[in-house]
């Protein structure tokens, strides 16, 4: 009598390995994204602060004029500029690895869907064989029975 359990996928480490791609790709872009919410916090903290201390120069050159508190203060703005500046850079540099990293996810789960699709077909064409093979075996039981019945 046939044995009747599926066989194993004969690419089955292949789709494992693929998913196991796409699961790492997965982890990857979530850690850059995440890294890139970051730098987009840090630098609306360091905005609102180059905006308080623009508004204080302001006030301190409307007023009464403290050379020292003006000078540090201007300081203070350019050191906040420049640290914009580099985040802004940060992010751009960051821009592009998402988008790699997005790219190189799409391929993987490409790549993973073709070895799922393969898999189903081949589940399809076993179930397609284990129906053959089961419409033989009634057939050759309903021609014993006739040819039983006739004797």
């Amino acid at each position: 009598m046939n044995n009747y359990k599926q066989p194993k996928f004969s690419l089955q480490t292949v789709l494992d390995v693929r998913k196991n791609k796409v699961d790492k790709l997965e982890m990857e872009l979530a850690e850059l994204l995440l890294e890139q919410q970051n730098l987009l916090k840090h630098k609306n903290d360091i905005e609102m602060r180059l905006d308080n201390d623009l508004y204080k120069l302001k006030v301190i050159q409307t007023g009464e004029i403290n050379l020292t508190e003006m000078d540090q203060l201007r300081h203070a703005i350019r050191k906040y500029q420049k640290m914009i500046k580099n985040i802004e850079e940060k992010l751009r540099l960051l821009d592009k690895k998402i988008l790699l990293k997005r790219d190189e996810l799409l391929f993987a789960r490409q790549n993973e869907k073709i070895i799922d699709k393969l898999k189903q077909k081949e589940y399809k064409r076993f179930c397609n064989e284990l129906n053959q093979q089961e419409l033989h075996l009634q057939d050759d039981i309903y021609i014993a029975q006739a040819f039983h019945n006739r004797q």
